[in-house]
């Protein structure tokens, strides 16, 4: 009886060492919302602390080597501002996985949507925005 309701506990709860990440089909439906899916060569990463504590702020310089869709008209050669925030450690189990920054020099996929009355970029599709399925 006692190991029936520690399985029990563990099934409402969830175990302690599982992530609460989102479904593949969540991650694929906001890649194919985005309004920009773009080749990018990661240039400069600067980190610094965001206002919010426990909090990174990233900005991004990236150029652009390869357009599949843009909304904005981003071109080949163009060079991008990609801002967002993450958390200074990991967050709970119980969230999804935070954006990945990628490295200087990287060469990747990015998944974004320019921020209203700003020329900066934002990565749209939580954890898998600098990743392809």
């Amino acid at each position: 009886m006692k190991k029936l309701l520690i399985v029990a506990l563990f099934g409402l709860l969830g175990s302690p060492g599982v992530r609460a990440e989102l479904a593949p089909s969540a991650y694929e439906a906001m890649q194919k919302a985005a309004p920009e899916r773009l080749e990018i060569e990661v240039l400069r990463i600067e980190v610094t602390p965001a206002s919010e504590p426990g909090n990174r702020n990233i900005h991004i310089l990236a150029l652009v080597t390869g357009v599949s869709r843009s909304k904005e008209g981003v071109a080949i050669g163009e060079v991008l501002n990609i801002v967002f925030q993450v958390p200074e450690i990991a967050p709970p189990r119980s969230a999804p996985a935070p954006i990945p920054v990628p490295a200087e020099k990287e060469k990747t996929v990015a998944y974004l949507a320019k921020k209203p009355q700003s020329p900066n970029f934002n990565p749209v599709a939580g954890s898998m925005s600098f990743r392809e399925f």
